[in-house]
Formats: C-alpha cells, sequence, structure tokens
C-alpha cells in the first residue's frame, strides 16, 4: 500500500525585500519525475512495515515584487516547490520483495503526490497575481490566500490517496493522470 501525506509545508514570505530579476516565478526541484534514489531508504515508515512509501514535498514563496497601484496592491511570487529527499521515504522490505510491477505502480503513484505539490504552487502564485490587495491588508490577505490552498492540498492529498488506494483503483488513478496533466499543462 502507498501512503501519501500532506506534511512538512514550509511557508516564507519576505515583506519588503523584492526580487526583481528572476527568471521564474515557478522552481521545480528536481524537475523530473522522482525515482526511488529520490527517496530514502529506510526499515520502517512513521514505525509501521505496511507503508510502502511516503512522498513530502515544500512549497516556498518569495516576494518577487510588491506594486503599489494607490487604492490597492499587487503582488508577484516566486514558488519553489521541493521534494524533500529526507522527509520522502521507502521502505527497503519493499523494494525487496516488491516485482517491479507494484514497485513501478508505487512510484507513479507517489509521483502523484508531487505533482499535487506542484498544483497548488501554481494556484497560489496564480491567485496571488490577480488578486487586489488592500494596501493596509495585504499581508493578512496573503496569508489568507496561501492558507487556504494548502486546505486545499490536504484535501487534494486525501482525496488522492481514497480514490487510488486502499485497495487499489488503477482506473480511479487513470483519472487523477488525467487531472494531473490538465492542471499542469501550460504551467
Amino acid at each position: 500500500m502507498s501512503y501519501g501525506v500532506f506534511g512538512g509545508i514550509a511557508l516564507m514570505i519576505f515583506f519588503g525585500f523584492y526580487w526583481v530579476n528572476l527568471p521564474k516565478k515557478i522552481t521545480i526541484k528536481p524537475n523530473r519525475s522522482l525515482i526511488w534514489k529520490d527517496f530514502k531508504h529506510v526499515e520502517k515508515i512513521s514505525g509501521k512495515e505496511s507503508i510502502n512509501a511516503i512522498c513530502i514535498s515544500t512549497t516556498d514563496f518569495e516576494i518577487r515584487k510588491i506594486h503599489d497601484k494607490g487604492d490597492h496592491k499587487r503582488i508577484t511570487l516566486n514558488a519553489v516547490i521541493e521534494q524533500q529527499k529526507e522527509l520522502s521515504q521507502v521502505s527497503i522490505r519493499f523494494l525487496n520483495r516488491a516485482n517491479k510491477s507494484t514497485r513501478n505502480h508505487v512510484l507513479h503513484h507517489e509521483n502523484g503526490h508531487f505533482k499535487i505539490a506542484q498544483i497548488i504552487g501554481h494556484r497560489i502564485v496564480q491567485s496571488v497575481e490577480a488578486f487586489l490587495f488592500d494596501p493596509s491588508g495585504y499581508k493578512s490577505q496573503l496569508d489568507s490566500i496561501v492558507r487556504s490552498h494548502y486546505r486545499d492540498w490536504s484535501q487534494l492529498d486525501r482525496d488522492y490517496d481514497n480514490e487510488t488506494t486502499s485497495p487499489r483503483n488503477p482506473e480511479k488513478q487513470k483519472e487523477w493522470d488525467i487531472f494531473f496533466r490538465n492542471e499542469l499543462i501550460g504551467n
């Protein structure tokens, strides 16, 4: 059984520090599908032999620029979505006992959790850039937008696991794969 967990989310927003010459709004590390070498190999995950793997990602933000438009502010963000190798784990026992097809299925599933982190990062950047912030309350408004999307992240992770594992459901996995592809097109 694969086990995805929402966690390890770090939010770093530095108000008043503007990144003017950053080339990208979104950076993904690694910017490829995950492989088992991207996971820490452990005897047990969370003290349980029943968990095969867990993928933990973070989404960090930096304000690139705050645009003062008089009656409102606009904010441009830079996001870094990163799979956390030390926190993402795979059971050595699972790798040794599972056949290649099962290992590939579980790795594919864990890549789905990494894609959810990417989707949330893109959504936050898009939401913030479209929002007209109150000049005196923009910090709390920004925090509210980010927290709302983090709640969505948690729910998406839970829904993804509930629909695709326990028991394994290849048809639902295909539906999620289509969702991931559609959400990440053009991002």
